[in-house]
Parts: structure tokens; C-alpha cells; sequence
């Protein structure tokens, strides 16, 4: 009897919660806000404001934008993560324009991707995307400035479907 209550506590211990800190992407739960900060490194105020803007973007455009964090990948390839959980858990943007836009940043592992929809990709390429994240988040990433990075990166992406 005794065995059986350690084995069944050494159960509940190695059973994986996404409450607990495992992000894989298929265990993420559907997204409440636009902005969904698993890593907590977002400010309230930064929260606050992409939340009100990605909405607005959203509801003048069309186009589904989720800002993600997460504090690891646990090993699976940033872009991989991202594309996994845009295109096959949450489905974002609308189905037969395919403008959903994912913005993930896992902290520990020190990566960041973006995955744009192929609606959008043809003014968010690659070299675009890739060129803003080091002029514009990298810096502050360099000082530890998580949410002014997120922030601000975000904030000229959204200028950005928003001109189009």
C-alpha cells in the first residue's frame, strides 16, 4: 500500500501542466488577449497597449496579431515553435485570407521569431522582420529591457500591416 502512494505522488510530480511551465505548442491554451505573456516580462502599461492596438488592428484590418512569451522552447527550434503555434494550435487570422500574425519570444533561450501569415508575407518579409527585430528589439533585449522591446518591435509591425 505504502508503494503504491509513492508511485502514485511520483506520477502527479512528472505529469507535465501547461499551468507549470510546459509551453509546447500544442498545449498552449487558446489565446484570451492579443498579448499573452507566459514568461511575465511584459509590463502592465505595454500589456495594456498592445492589447487596445492589436485589437484595433484586428477589427480595422482583419488581421489576427498575438504577441507571445514564453520562458523556453524546450529545445524545439524558435521558427518551428512559432509556426506550430500559429498555423496548427491557434489557426490565427481569418481562414481564406490567411493574414494571422504570431510574435513569439522565448526569454531563457535568448530567441525570438516572427511568423507572418502568407496574406501578409509580402510586406512582412523575412529580411524586413529580421531587420527591425535587430534595429529595433535587440538593444533592448541587450539591456534586459523585455517589454520595451516587445513593445516597441511590435508596435512598428503593426504600423506596418496597418499602411498596407
Amino acid at each position: 500500500m505504502h508503494n503504491s502512494a509513492v508511485w502514485f505522488f511520483m506520477m502527479i510530480l512528472l505529469t507535465p501542466v501547461v499551468g507549470a511551465g510546459n509551453y509546447a505548442p500544442s498545449q498552449l491554451p487558446t489565446p484570451q488577449h492579443y498579448v499573452e505573456d507566459y514568461a511575465n516580462v511584459v509590463r502592465p502599461d505595454h500589456e495594456q497597449a498592445l492589447n487596445r492596438l492589436l485589437q484595433e488592428l484586428e477589427q480595422k484590418t482583419g488581421a489576427q496579431y498575438i504577441v507571445l512569451t514564453v520562458p523556453t522552447t524546450a529545445g524545439v527550434p524558435i521558427d518551428q515553435y512559432s509556426l506550430e503555434v500559429a498555423r496548427d494550435t491557434w489557426k490565427l487570422g481569418q481562414q481564406d485570407k490567411d493574414n494571422g500574425m504570431l510574435f513569439v519570444i522565448a526569454v531563457s533561450d535568448r530567441k525570438y521569431w516572427f511568423t507572418p501569415g502568407k496574406g501578409l508575407e509580402g510586406f512582412l518579409t523575412d529580411s524586413y522582420l529580421a531587420g527591425l527585430g535587430e534595429r529595433t528589439l535587440v538593444p533592448y533585449l541587450k539591456q534586459g529591457q523585455y517589454s520595451e522591446g516587445i513593445h516597441a518591435v511590435n508596435l512598428e509591425v503593426v504600423r506596418r500591416i496597418a499602411d498596407q
